[in-house]
């Protein structure tokens, strides 16, 4: 993957495997390898107002870049701080845009933020379970913090289902495209979701319905397992995220072409490996994951390209695990909070299948 270039946004947890200290978020530059720190989340070590759920703590997670890079969504991890913010590019001018404290005031019910390809809208997850069940779901908010609306039709709720992990479509509704940007209605946009039933045996499908709970759809009719869903940069394409529960549970990491739903699945990553949390490159072509190797006990920043035929370690830090969150055109630079001398791990390959590693 010589040709492997732009900016990764990754957050690590410290540890082997992850033990909830030091989530922080990170830029990695595919093409020099270059690390560039974006948060610092001493303060939350040394004050002890961090919680420990959903993957681990700190400053930040659940991070995505606005669509020109120069921004970052994101879900805090603190006390106090619960909801969705935005941070400029390197970390400065923080602010928030949701309050996702509910009504127990001390619980992280806003997650899973990602914008709309115009950068108008963010759209993420309410899981306030102590809400009415149609209040719940997917939720869009403007990028200042306004217009906050509930997509209709979505809910998070169990049982009977949740829906979860949105994600947009690239595309503009053609009434919209003369509109200007401010003006634009949830309506404008499409976004693919999970649906997860909750039912023992019965898994999840993947779906599709506009900010204005119009024109839903289901984009994979093959139920199964998913756990996360990512829309590739052309909207041909869908990245899943699938538990495995054959023998040894493990996630995989699956590639839909949407012009042949009912097809199965290319799957692109095997049980050689856990692999999780798949993010596209830029021009579609490759997919970054959070992998787990056979035999070793961290978790390291994975590239695979999406046929199945080939995947690298990009980062492998001992003590340190890495989860992606984007990735985005153009090169890191350091900023206030960044760590000189972050080291890089060597350059894993491995043929289809897992065969002939080295």
């Amino acid at each position: 993957f010589a040709n492997a270039a732009g900016r990764i946004l990754f957050s690590t947890d410290a540890g082997v495997q992850g033990d909830g200290v030091n989530r922080d978020l990170f830029e990695f530059d595919a093409a020099t390898r270059a690390t560039a720190q974006i948060t610092d989340s001493d303060w939350c070590r040394t004050s002890g107002t961090c919680f420990a759920q959903f993957g681990g703590s700190g400053t930040a997670s659940g991070a995505r870049f606005s669509p020109d890079g120069s921004q970052i969504a994101f879900v805090p991890g603190a006390y106090g701080e619960n909801g969705i913010w935005v941070m400029d590019a390197d970390g400065s001018n923080r602010r928030r845009l949701t309050d996702g404290s509910g009504s127990a005031g001390d619980f992280a019910f806003h997650l899973e933020p990602v914008w709309s390809p115009d950068g108008a809208w963010i759209a993420f997850v309410n899981r306030d379970v102590t809400l009415p069940a149609d209040q719940t779901g997917l939720y869009m908010v403007r990028a200042d913090g306004s217009g906050l609306v509930h997509v209709p039709g979505t809910f998070f709720r169990n049982p009977p289902f949740a829906d979860k992990t949105p994600d947009f479509f690239p595309e503009i509704q053609s009434s919209c495209a003369g509109v200007p940007v401010e003006q634009r209605g949830p309506g404008c946009y499409r976004i693919a979701y999970i649906r997860d039933s909750y039912t023992l045996g019965a898994g999840a499908t993947i779906r599709s319905v506009r900010g204005d709970g119009s024109e839903p759809s289901l984009l994979v009719p093959r139920e199964d397992f998913y756990t996360q869903v990512r829309v590739s940069p052309d909207g041909s394409r869908l990245a899943l995220q699938r538990d495995r529960r054959i023998g040894v549970v493990y996630e995989e990491i699956l590639v839909v072409d949407l012009a042949n739903p009912g097809m199965p699945p290319t799957q692109v990553t095997f049980s050689d490996q856990w692999a999780d949390s798949p993010v596209w490159s830029p021009d579609g072509a490759l997919l970054a994951y959070r992998g787990l190797a056979v035999g070793t006990t961290e978790y390291d920043l994975y590239v695979t390209d999406t046929v199945g035929c080939t995947a690298s370690a990009l980062r492998a830090v001992p003590g340190v695990a890495e989860l992606p969150h984007d990735w985005k055109p153009g090169s890191v630079s350091q900023h206030p909070v960044s760590v000189a001398g972050y080291v890089t791990g060597g350059l894993w390959t491995t043929r289809y299948g897992g065969i002939e590693i080295a």
